[in-house]
C-alpha cells in the first residue's frame, strides 16, 4: 500500500470515528448508562496515556523516571 492510500485510509478511519464520537454523546444524553461507560472509556484511555507516557519517560536519559539500578531487595 503506498502512502496516499494509507493516508486516504486514516481520513476515512478518523471520521468513522468522530461519528461514533457525535453518536455516542447523543445517546448519553438520553441513557445514564452510555455516559458511565463513555466515561469510564475515557478513564481508561486516559489511563494509558499516562501508562505510555511513563514508558517514554524511562527511555529519557536523565528523566525523574529513571529507575534505580541498584534497588533494595
Amino acid at each position: 500500500m503506498d502512502y496516499q492510500n494509507g493516508y486516504k485510509v486514516c481520513e476515512f478511519a478518523l471520521s468513522i470515528c468522530d461519528q461514533v464520537t457525535v453518536v455516542s454523546k447523543a445517546i448519553s444524553h438520553i441513557d445514564p448508562r452510555v455516559r458511565r461507560v463513555l466515561d469510564s472509556v475515557a478513564e481508561e484511555k486516559n489511563s494509558e496515556e499516562r501508562r505510555m507516557d511513563y514508558r517514554r519517560d524511562m527511555l529519557l536519559p536523565n528523566s525523574a523516571a529513571e529507575p534505580d539500578w541498584n534497588p533494595p531487595y
